[in-house]
C-alpha cells in the first residue's frame, strides 16, 4: 500500500522531511533471476534476508550478502543479478521526498551501499516495510513511518561507529563475551547473567576480561550489557506497543521498577517519558554503545 503523508520530522543533517508517497513489501527472486537495468525515479531501501546479489549502480559493481543494505536515488543507472544457486529474499520500499535544494544534496550524497549494516539500521527497514504491509492507511501510521525514515536517514548517515572500524578488530575475549550478552538478551536470561560466566565464554579470568573491556570500551562487562539492555528498550518504546513491564521482561530485567529506575539513571528520563516524547514527536536521547561495540539485541532482527 502507499502512504501520503505531510507530517514533518526534525533531523540532524536535514532540515526537515516530507515524504509525498511510500510503498515497499517484500520479494523473492529464483536463482539466476535478473533485474535489468533501470533508471531509478525515487528513492529506494533495499535489505538482503537471503541469498546474494551483484548490485551494479552508475558503473560501480557491489556483492551484496544478509543484511547488505542498498540506497537507491533519483537518476541512478542500476540493475541487480540474484543470486545464481539460491532463492534470493530482500525488503524493499520506495520513497519520494519533498526537499529543499540542499536537504536533496545532502541525501544524494549518502553511500550507495552499506555491505554490513548495523541491527538498528536492519530493524527500522523492516519496521518500515511491516507498516507498510500489514497496518491501516491512516495519519498515525503516516507519521509513525515518517519519524521511523528520518531515523534511518540519520543512522544510515552517521554510523554508531567509523566506517571500517569492525567489531572483530577488537580483541577475540571481548567479541565473545559481547555475542553472549546479546544471546542471553535474546534468550531473557540477562538477568542472572554473571561476570564468571561471561569470562568462561571469553576463555578469560575474570580480572582480565574486565581489564579488556575497561581498556576498549570504558567500561566493564556487566555495565556494557546493561547498556545493551536500555538501548534495546529505548527501540522497543518508540517502535512497539509493549507495556513497560512487558519491555522490561524482553530486555531481561526481572524487576520492572529496578528497570525504570536503571533506564531512568542511565537515560535522563523514565521509560513513560521517553514514550511520551516519541509519539509528541520530540527529539530522543542519542544513547550510544562504548566505541566497537556497535551491534545490539533487536526485536527486529
Amino acid at each position: 500500500m502507499t502512504h501520503q503523508t505531510q507530517t514533518k520530522f526534525q533531523l540532524g543533517f536535514l532540515d526537515s522531511i516530507n515524504i509525498t508517497s511510500i510503498y515497499g513489501g517484500r520479494v523473492q527472486y529464483v536463482p539466476g533471476d535478473v533485474l535489468h537495468e533501470r533508471v531509478l525515479s525515487d528513492f529506494e531501501f533495499v535489505r538482503i534476508l537471503e541469498g546474494s546479489a551483484f548490485y551494479y549502480v552508475n558503473g560501480e559493481k557491489f556483492s551484496l550478502k544478509p543484511n547488505s543494505v542498498v540506497f537507491g536515488k533519483p537518476g541512478n543507472i542500476e540493475k541487480y543479478i540474484w543470486d545464481t544457486a539460491v532463492t534470493t529474499l530482500h525488503s524493499y520500499f520506495h520513497f519520494s521526498l519533498e526537499t529543499t535544494p540542499r536537504d536533496l544534496l545532502d541525501i544524494c550524497t549518502l553511500p550507495h551501499v552499506i555491505m554490513d549494516s548495523s541491527v538498528m539500521v536492519r530493524s527500522i527497514i523492516e519496521e518500515i516495510v511491516n507498516l507498510l504491509s500489514f497496518s491501516n492507511d491512516d495519519h498515525n501510521t503516516a507519521t509513525t513511518i515518517t519519524r521511523a525514515l528520518a531515523l534511518l536517514l540519520d543512522r544510515y548517515a552517521h554510523p554508531l561507529i567509523p566506517a571500517g572500524k569492525a567489531e572483530s578488530e577488537l580483541p577475540l575475549q571481548i567479541q565473545r563475551a559481547a555475542i553472549e550478552m546479546r544471546t542471553a538478551i535474546t534468550e531473557q536470561r540477562a538477568a542472572t547473567l554473571t561476570l564468571g560466566m561471561l569470562a568462561e565464554k571469553a576463555s578469560t579470568t575474570k580480572n582480565h576480561l574486565c581489564k579488556l573491556f575497561k581498556n576498549h570500551t570504558g567500561n566493564p562487562p556487566l555495565k556494557v550489557l546493561r547498556l545493551m539492555q536500555v538501548q534495546l528498550a529505548l527501540g522497543l518504546l518508540v517502535r512497539s506497543s509493549l507495556t513497560v513491564q512487558e519491555i522490561s521482561f524482553r530486555c531481561g530485567f526481572a524487576d520492572p521498577q529496578y528497570f525504570s529506575r536503571y533506564f531512568k539513571a542511565v537515560v535522563g528520563s523514565s521509560p513513560k517519558h521517553i514514550r511520551n516524547k516519541a509519539r509528541l514527536g520530540e527529539t530522543l536521547p542519542d544513547l550510544r554503545f562504548p566505541q566497537g561495540l556497535n551491534s545490539l539485541p533487536s526485536a527486529y532482527d
